[in-house]
């Protein structure tokens, strides 16, 4: 018979075998089920056998052919000629068809194959096949771990046959003349159960038809990784396919000490963090373990942490690591991947006692001195440690009136706030000299304060203002000035004529 193919198969969420198993009504003297068949993997949950052969269900269907009697023509769907009951095909010995149904790599079909006698031991109407140059019947195999495709039924009558692979099959055909169908066979597991015409596999025997195949459940197989822990894991697989184990790669390692002196208490701070994939893609580490290599030996195990720790920081002092180059190295590692770690490694140079480090920051209050630390002390006034160097503090904001583009550390308490007012104006310009008398012009203007407006310049004399000169001061520099004009005082000139007549003189002389 043709093999049959189920087409693509997207995930669901499976029944066990106990649930498909249960449910049906025991078989009895009046040989019924009333059950339909359970399905997983479709968007219906069940169906009669009888509609599945035929319509199919979301265009999928059983690979199955009807024979009739004396004749080569195969029918597929649910022909008229088939005899029903109760959603069991039913087939006799003198009945004028026989069945084969057929298994295939994409679904799990279950059946249940039921007679009127057992189907083992004295008189038995199952058929047998052979193991070891042993006869084995059908119902001696079912339940057996090298036959774990058979389970025993309910009774001696009737077995469950589980389909799950293209090539198996199980054919029908109690009156033994429907061609191309076996009388009872039963192929599964690598084993072809048939009738051998012996008293002990005689199927057309007086009283042991009808024989009933009804379907129990349909399966969809969908093949996957089956472990939660592994990266491939598909949570909607049912048949198991291989499974991969990505470790997780060291995604930082560092250390905060590069250079130290043997003998002198320095720790150093290892700080690591692993690459955990994602949800759907993780990546595991079961350990993560601390190495270190020098002249006292190679990979000389530290520290280790064990499943789920995915980030670290560790303190680990340096005194008594030997002279030299030490290198550290983190390890990751799966115990599902024995075969692949992940590592990092970092490096701590360690001088002898008599080596002393010299400080390199010229910001700090031991700049250029040394010691066997290379402590640097305290950074000096206005600087603050950054990124373990000493770096300018000053106000950072940019629309500061106090902003300090050389700062590097923010100093709130440097800033000034944002300016506010306006820019002062300049300095007044003196006025120009008098037309009249005086030949000085007004007072120059005074400067004017930030923020506030330059002074006003004097006013231009007029002419009419009395002029009075002194005699030279100390440095032979005459000093003039003017004086406002009081009211008209005629007898001042009355009198002393004479002396008006002197000053101006002395003026022509000038």
């Amino acid at each position: 018979m043709s093999g049959f193919s189920i087409g693509d198969v997207f995930g669901k969420t499976f029944l066990s075998a106990e649930t498909i198993i249960g449910g049906r009504r025991a078989f009895g003297s009046e040989n019924k089920q009333t059950f339909n068949a359970s399905l997983s993997g479709f968007n219906t949950s069940s169906a009669t056998f009888k509609s599945i052969l035929e319509n199919g269900i979301e265009n999928k269907n059983i690979g199955h052919t009807f024979v009739k009697k004396g004749s080569s023509q195969e029918y597929g769907g649910n022909p008229s000629f088939v005899d029903w009951d109760n959603d069991r095909i039913k087939l006799t010995g003198g009945g004028d068809y026989g069945v084969e149904v057929e298994g295939n790599n994409n679904s799990i079909l279950k059946f249940k194959i039921q007679a009127q006698k057992p189907l083992g031991g004295d008189g038995h109407v199952g058929p047998v096949t052979t193991k070891n140059g042993t006869k084995i019947s059908l119902l001696t195999a079912a339940g057996r771990s090298d036959f774990p495709s058979i389970q025993p039924g309910a009774n001696n009558n009737e077995v469950i046959v589980t389909l799950s692979k293209s090539g198996e099959y199980i054919g029908l055909d109690p009156g033994a003349d429907a061609s191309g169908i076996g009388t009872f066979t039963v192929k599964v597991d690598g084993h072809t159960f048939s009738r051998d015409n012996s008293k002990d596999a005689r199927i057309s025997k007086k009283g042991a038809t009808p024989v009933y195949l009804s379907l129990i459940s349909w399966e969809l197989q969908i093949r996957g990784c089956m472990d939660p822990t592994a990266t491939n894991y598909n949570p909607k697989a049912n048949r198991e396919r291989s499974c991969t184990y990505t470790v997780a790669p060291i995604s930082s390692f560092t250390t905060s000490v590069s250079e130290s002196t043997q003998g002198v208490s320095n720790s150093t701070t290892f700080a690591w963090a692993l690459d955990t994939g994602t949800d759907s893609a993780p990546k595991r580490a079961t350990s993560v373990k601390l190495y270190v290599s020098n002249s006292a030996g190679s990979n000389q195990l530290i520290k280790e942490w064990g499943s789920g720790i995915v980030a670290q920081n560790y303190t680990y002092n340096l005194q008594n690591l030997p002279v030299g180059t030490n290198t550290f190295k983190l390890v990751s590692a799966w115990d599902k991947n024995s075969g692949t770690t992940k590592s990092e490694t970092v490096s701590i140079k360690i001088n002898s006692p008599a080596t002393l480090l010299t400080c390199q920051d010229p910001n700090a209050s031991k700049y250029g001195e040394t010691s066997e630390s290379g402590d640097c002390g305290p950074c000096n006034s206005g600087y603050s440690k950054k990124n373990g160097q000493c770096a300018k503090e000053g106000c950072t904001t940019d629309d500061d009136y106090n902003f300090d583009p050389e700062a590097v550390v923010h100093n709130e308490s440097m800033c000034g706030g944002t300016p506010s007012g306006g820019t002062g104006g300049t300095d007044g310009t003196g006025g120009t000299g008098g037309t009249g008398g005086g030949t000085d012009g007004g007072q120059t203007g005074g400067t004017g304060g930030t923020g506030g407006t330059g002074g006003t310049g004097g006013t231009d004399g007029t002419g009419d203002g009395e002029l009075i000169e002194v005699l030279p001061d100390d440095d032979g520099d005459a000093i003039s000035s003017q004086v406002e004009p009081e009211e008209a005082d005629l007898s001042k000139w009355i009198l002393p004529g004479i002396g008006v007549l002197a000053v101006g003189a002395i003026i022509l002389m000038r």
